[in-house]
């Protein structure tokens, strides 16, 4: 009884369960390769500008912040 409700549980939420949206992991990746990030290296402070752009982009997604911002310094 218990695997048929689990089948139909998967049949009926097949849709919520995808985990990854491919078109919007190619937007972002085709971004952050573009040039304006400068292959996200220190060159014109690519890497900063990428860390602006994802940090913008968790925000929009309204993403759990460490401490005041979406920064975390490493040495």
């Amino acid at each position: 009884m218990k695997k048929f409700f689990a089948i139909i549980f998967l049949f009926v939420f097949q849709g919520n369960l995808v985990a990854q949206d491919i078109a919007y992991a190619r937007e972002m990746l085709d971004k952050l390769t573009s040039e304006k990030f400068y292959g996200r290296g220190y060159v014109k402070n690519g890497d900063g500008k990428a860390a602006a752009f994802i940090a913008k982009q968790f925000k929009k997604d309204k993403l759990q912040q460490f401490g005041n911002d979406y920064f975390q310094t490493y040495y």
